[in-house]
């Protein structure tokens, strides 16, 4: 039996800008980008769909894992065009994200988090952590 499509709320939601900000913030985009191009998936031309707004956009499947592919991305460019100041976010056919998300490597993800989110407590000064090694929080 089919379900029904999981969608997310109408208009933008102050938690749709901060979530996205968070990731931003996070996840620097100068960081974002000499990744990408480390790895070889950085945008070859000019898209309305760039390759550092499709890192974020994947980051951001994982906080609304039941809506549409095209509501998480309205919610992550209408973050992103409020965090640069911008009025209005692009919009991008589904089609479209498919392809951008295909162009990304699980390595590029995986060094983004070992860049990003660095050990918040080490052996040496947390007590609790003498017994279990190194102790690492991770933001995402």
């Amino acid at each position: 039996m089919a379900r029904t499509k999981a969608s997310l709320s109408s208009g933008a939601r102050l938690a749709d800008y901060l979530s996205t900000s968070l990731l931003a913030r996070v996840y620097p985009t100068p960081l974002v980008v000499e990744l990408l191009e480390s790895h070889g998936c950085s945008s070859q031309r000019e898209r309305s769909f760039p390759a550092p707004v499709v890192v974020y956009y994947c980051m951001a499947l994982n906080l609304y894992p039941e809506a549409a592919y095209e509501d998480v991305f309205g919610a992550v460019a209408q973050g992103l065009a409020w965090r640069q100041g911008n009025s209005a976010p692009v919009t991008i056919k589904k089609s479209s994200i498919n392809v951008a998300r295909s162009r990304l490597s699980w390595p590029l993800f995986k060094d983004l988090q070992q860049r990003a989110c660095v050990p918040l407590a080490h052996a040496k000064t947390s007590p609790q952590a003498k017994t279990q090694g190194q102790v690492s929080i991770l933001l995402v």
